[in-house]
């Protein structure tokens, strides 16, 4: 048997049975098995879990890897009870002398206390003379005459177990369930009880942080104890906040002691009898009500208390100490720790708490720390209660006064009082007095105005104490109430905030300047603004002026659907006031007659106005321009807004506040590891994923006239009523839409020609060189843009792929001609959401099993919503297009290759699934986007460990995997070769040379002059900044060079935009640790070059456009996500407190960040929303803009 065949079989996913583990544990004792090869087994064990039954037999062997104390000569049922740990965790100095009161002899081995956590028997050597190191007859006489005896572990019991924790702790596999498990039963098995009682703590001062890892805990132990044929129970106890009042060794038997005596607190009471009754019951003392009532009564008659100084007395101890806690030593100072004001502790960090004892010398902070006995804490006040300023909240104690300023600095992080009500209150009046400036706060105070102040009080001073109160509630109710609270600040938000010119224009008074207007021919007619009339002059006005409202605004464009009606003019607003007689500034109003919101502008002038004129002009841009003609019935100043609650604004707020709710710093999201809960979080995870989704279908649509679809109630000029859908993207006798070339090749395709069936201009045959774009413009002006021109005949130089895939099967289908982009374009989308997801869960398998459920959902929500498919959505033609769909293969194929690298071998079947369908994606990659493929070297380091460092490739498995894996490669090679020299005569020429574009492909050849202002600007861009939305405004690349560059209006480069590949800026800090994963590091690597390769090939093939990032902004996003979850693993491993909240905080703004820039995007990119829907344009910018 060989150590490393145990390993790898763990490593596929199979089950080890006993034989094996007992050859890797005894041989780890023994030191046959080095420490590499114990962790990797126990990090296999981690990743891959354990069912109950291994979990029982590894139990087993660790149990047997030292003595084995037989109890037998004790006579009866001997019970014992262990915890998980807490601070003022001080049951067993209670609950032992309750069972054996009882008549249930209690035979206990216990350990010591480290960091936070107190140890029972560091308490029980806090009375004077205790021995805890009994010898076998010793304590085996102990017991059996006066029932109970609690001793220190014998460091022979379960040696495994010491060794294999201290590795667990050096190698980030302490969190392992089966293997906390194990550890704990291993001693509770070797010391020889026949009832365990095991209480499992759970909360923000237990191990254990939450409920369902609790339960796990529980179960398995339970399961263990019970496939050994003992008697046990466990119960999940809260450790939110310590049990008692006390915390140290001294202060904490005192306690005890009070307990036991009927006069300890509630809390610690409660919990020590529920446990000892669950305890008698074990021992088959009754049911539980019958056991509680006989806790209750040996409690009541002080033989429980007798039998606890029994147990000291027989152990040496002195008992006067017991009986009197004023005897117990004394700490020589003490150190009143106050209250700054009134309000309530609504938080208690528990292990901060026990921290700060420990600093006191009530802890060790390392193994060989000494302990003060008499130090410690003892708290007057806990979660929820009410505290006076200056009132103790705590006293310290200790024998080194400098000892306090540590401890309390601890103490006041773990405790807060709820004072900042005030400094709430008083942003809510600074608030009003924003809001209502014009023409000021006291002005016009009315009881709107006063009911509002008082609503924003409430809505802010509640969320504020309702979170701050939170953490006393049940822990099953906090969640519920943050959601509560949450969703209560939102819609303050939306109410108070986003529509505060709601408030601010509640007390105005509306004034027509109708009456005001210079020249107004006739009063009663509209006011009709066009060419010929273009000013509105308003004088005389002296009032004041807050805002401008037209009234009745309508378009006179010809057409009588809405969407012809969809245009937009620009009102220049200029005037005169108390300042400045002459107009010496004026303001562009941007207003869309579909638009109600944009109707409405403020205005902040100096005092009265004079006069005031509106200069109206028409919207001229480079896709769409919109003549000037346009009424409006007049125009009013001061107007009253009423309320407008955007549901879709409310939900975007609540849903950023779920959001940094949920992935806040402290938050259990980031504790979690998220393999190990994925079934709790996958409801997060569908919720984001379907919210990209939704997104990128309705990307599309925001531009009827490149959506390609027109419908009753969508684009409807272009309808042509006749039928449910119409597709209006064509390339035939009477349209040349070069975004419907694929549906044009389909039909070819389908009548079995290669080439497009329009015919080119007579012209082009005649001209010396069809690719200079000045001749071809002056003698053939009607040639078709974009297509290969090739022998006289068009053909479509882009990848032949998505064609295949979705025009030519739809058109067979059903018979209709040109299925545009757009369509399928969402489907990729979605498919490219997926793949991202499947890729960064895949890596978190292979790489960083322990990665917290916050980080993979933060890097692959990240990742996807980075990228540019939106950008590509929202202009959806063959360029776009293809460009998507390679993209969306080459993620897919990224992701089907670490499937197979992450799959068992012995799953056969599903191995050689993954590596074909990896293959045949990154084929087709070549059929979409050929530069593309670049991103195929990635298999090297994804599938190098398993086929060539274990030299499975030799094997005749191996080689049939190979096969798969090559096959979808040479049947589509094969094919697209064909196709080449079918069309250009050659297998290699994809015909993009023959392109019919703004510059002859033939001639353009390599420039060195090119690859650095294009790689800077493509990497690095910074995009054009402006104060009003969208914010971003496009600019060209800039450069010295005096050749052939071509370039189109970019918006940014892809490191100066989308601050998650600033992580991977992170990466050099941590080469060493990088440098122990190979593969991880060479995929990194090879994504930056591969990135870096195909921005000089883009630059040097067609130049600087925007949308080429799409080549190569996918793989380096994830590369991004693996350097972040790359980046939380080294933290994990060595917690720097400082850099673990930096990057939890840092993460979520990066995808944040990223989010609000592709939003941006969108709306400032050509064709530029403004134009092509005005009214979706200047609603979402006055959802955003809600000040104006």
């Amino acid at each position: 048997m060989r150590m490393y065949d145990i390993i790898a079989k763990k490593r596929d996913g199979g089950t080890l049975n006993h034989e094996e583990l007992s050859f890797a544990v005894n041989g780890y004792v023994a030191g046959d098995v080095p420490d590499y090869q114990m962790s990797a087994l126990l990090m296999a064990i981690y990743l891959r879990g354990m069912t109950d039954e291994e979990t029982a037999m590894l139990t087993d062997v660790m149990a047997h890897s030292g003595d084995m104390v037989d109890l037998s000569a004790i006579a009866g049922i001997k019970a014992d009870k262990h915890s998980t740990g807490g601070v003022g965790d001080k049951t067993t100095l209670v609950i032992a002398p309750i069972v054996a009161a009882c008549g249930v002899k209690i035979a206990k081995m216990s350990g010591r206390g480290l960091g936070h956590t107190g140890g029972t028997i560091d308490k029980m050597e806090a009375v004077p003379g205790t021995r805890t190191s009994l010898t076998q007859e010793e304590f085996f006489r102990q017991v059996n005459e006066i029932g109970i005896s609690v001793i220190g572990q014998s460091g022979k019991i379960a040696v495994a177990d010491k060794k294999m924790y201290a590795l667990r702790d050096v190698t980030a596999t302490v969190g392992c369930i089966p293997l906390i498990a194990s550890s704990i039963m291993s001693k509770k098995l070797a010391a020889g009880s026949d009832a365990i009682l095991l209480d499992v703590t759970m909360g923000d001062g237990a191990f254990m942080k939450d409920l369902d890892g609790a339960l796990e805990l529980a179960r398995q132990m339970v399961a263990i104890g019970t496939a050994h044929g003992r008697k046990v129970a466990a119960l999940i106890t809260d450790m939110d906040k310590p049990l008692g009042h006390n915390i140290g060794n001294a202060l904490e038997v005192a306690e005890s002691m009070a307990v036991l005596q009927g006069k300890g607190p509630t809390d610690l009471t409660e919990v020590c009898l529920q446990l000892a009754g669950n305890m008698l019951v074990l021992a088959g003392k009754g049911d539980m009500p019958t056991c509680r009532k006989l806790a209750e009564s040996v409690i009541a008659d002080g033989s429980a208390f007798e039998k606890c100084c029994q147990m000291f007395a027989a152990q040496g101890g002195d008992i006067s100490v017991l009986r009197d806690a004023d005897k117990f030593q004394k700490a020589k100072y003490s150190y009143e720790l106050t209250a700054p004001a009134d309000g309530y502790i609504y938080k208690n960090d528990v292990e901060k708490i026990g921290n700060a004892s420990a600093l006191l010398g009530a802890g060790r902070i390392k193994k060989e720390d000494s302990i003060d006995f008499a130090a410690g804490i003892t708290m007057h006040k806990k979660l929820g209660d009410y505290v006076k300023a200056g009132e103790s909240i705590c006293t310290f104690y200790a024998d080194d006064e400098s000892l306090f300023a540590a401890a309390e600095e601890m103490y006041r992080a773990a405790c807060a009082d709820l004072y900042a009500g005030a400094g709430v209150s008083a942003l809510v009046w600074l608030w009003a007095v924003c809001v209502w400036s014009k023409p000021g706060l006291s002005v016009g105070f009315d009881a709107f105005r006063l009911a509002a102040i008082v609503i924003m009080q409430a809505i802010a001073c509640g969320a504020v104490c309702g979170f701050r109160l939170r953490g006393t509630l049940p822990r099953k109710l906090r969640t519920p109430a943050a959601v509560g609270l949450l969703l209560a600040a939102s819609l303050g938000i939306e109410l108070f905030v986003c529509n505060l010119n709601w408030l601010a224009t509640h007390s105005y008074t509306p004034v027509d300047l109708r009456p005001y207007l210079v020249n107004d021919a006739d009063p009663a007619a509209p006011l009709t603004l066009n060419d010929e009339q273009t000013t509105l002059e308003f004088a005389g006005l002296d009032f004041a002026i807050y805002n401008l409202q037209l009234d009745g605004l309508t378009s006179l464009a010809d057409g009588d659907t809405p969407e012809q009606k969809n245009v937009l003019l620009t009102l220049n607003v200029a005037a005169t006031d108390e300042a400045s007689s002459v107009s010496r500034q004026s303001w562009n109003w941007e207003a869309a007659p579909a638009s109600a919101r944009s109707q409405t502008h403020s205005l902040d002038l100096s005092g009265k106005a004079s006069t005031l004129t509106l200069t109206a002009s028409g919207y001229t841009g480079e896709y769409r321009s919109y003549p000037l003609n346009a009424q409006l019935t007049t125009v009013y100043a001061n107007a009253r807004l009423p309320l407008d609650f955007s549901v879709l604004r409310f939900a975007v707020i609540f849903a950023l506040a779920l959001a940094a709710f949920a992935l806040r710093p402290a938050s259990a999201a980031w504790q979690d590891a998220y393999l190990t809960h994925e079934k709790q979080y996958r409801p997060a995870v569908l919720a984001v994923g379907l919210a990209l989704c939704a997104a990128a279908f309705l990307a599309p649509f925001g531009d009827r006239f490149n959506a390609g679809v027109a419908t009753s109630f969508y684009n409807t000029p272009d309808w042509s009523g006749t039928s449910r859908i119409d597709f209006t993207m064509h390339i035939n006798d009477w349209a040349s839409n070069a975004g419907a070339q694929y549906g044009a090749l389909a039909h070819s395709l389908l009548n079995g020609r290669l080439d497009l069936e329009k015919n080119p201009p007579a012209a082009m045959a005649e001209l010396e060189n069809p690719y200079d774009t000045a001749a071809r413009q002056a003698a053939a002006p009607d040639a078709l843009w974009d297509v290969a021109y090739y022998n006289g005949r068009y053909y479509v130089y882009f990848g032949i792929a998505p064609c295949l895939l979705f025009q030519l099967p739809f058109e067979a289908l059903t018979g209709i001609r040109d299925l545009p982009p757009a369509l399928p374009m969402i489907m990729l989308a979605w498919l490219y959401i997926l793949a991202v997801f499947g890729f960064v869960k895949q890596a978190a398998r292979r790489w960083f099993p322990q990665a917290s459920a916050a980080a993979y959902l933060l890097t692959a929500a990240g990742a996807a919503s980075g990228t540019q498919i939106y950008y590509l959505l929202h202009r959806p033609s063959v360029y776009e297009y293809a460009i998507l769909c390679g993209a969306t293969f080459v993620l897919w194929a990224l992701w089907q290759w670490l499937c197979a690298a992450n799959t068992p071998v012995n799953r056969r079947k599903a191995l050689t699934f993954h590596l074909a369908f990896g293959s045949l994606c990154m084929a087709l990659v070549a059929g979409c986007r050929p530069q593309m493929v670049l991103f195929a070297a990635l298999a090297l380091p994804i599938l190098w460990p398993r086929y060539i460092t274990e030299k499975r490739l030799c094997t005749r498995r191996g080689a049939g995997e190979a096969a798969a894996f090559i096959l979808p490669v040479v049947l589509v090679a094969v094919g697209l070769m064909w196709y080449n020299a079918a069309r250009f005569g050659s297998p290699f020429d994809f015909g993009a040379n023959y392109n019919l574009t703004s510059n002859d492909m033939t001639r353009r050849g390599f420039a060195v002059g090119r690859i650095a202002p294009s790689a800077v600007t493509f990497l690095a861009g910074i995009p054009g900044v402006q104060t009003l939305f969208p914010y971003l405004t496009a600019t060209r690349m800039q450069t010295n060079y005096m050749g052939l560059t071509i370039t189109e209006l970019y918006y940014g480069g892809a490191f100066a935009c989308l601050p998650l590949l600033w992580g991977l800026a992170a990466l050099p800090l941590a080469r060493r640790r990088l440098g122990s994963r190979r593969d991880l590091r060479s995929v990194i690597r090879l994504v930056l070059v591969c990135t870096v390769a195909l921005a000089v090939v883009d630059c040097q093939m067609a130049g600087m456009l925007y949308r080429y990032q799409s080549d190569w902004l996918g793989p380096l996003l994830l590369a991004a996500a693996l350097a972040w979850l790359f980046a939380e693993s080294v933290l994990q491993a060595r917690p720097i407190p400082a850099l673990t909240k930096a990057l939890r905080t840092a993460l979520p703004l990066a995808v944040l960040a990223g989010v609000c820039y592709n939003f941006c995007v969108y709306f400032a990119a050509e064709p530029q929303l403004m134009g092509q829907n005005p009214a979706l344009y200047e609603n979402v910018s006055r959802l955003v803009q809600f000040w104006l």
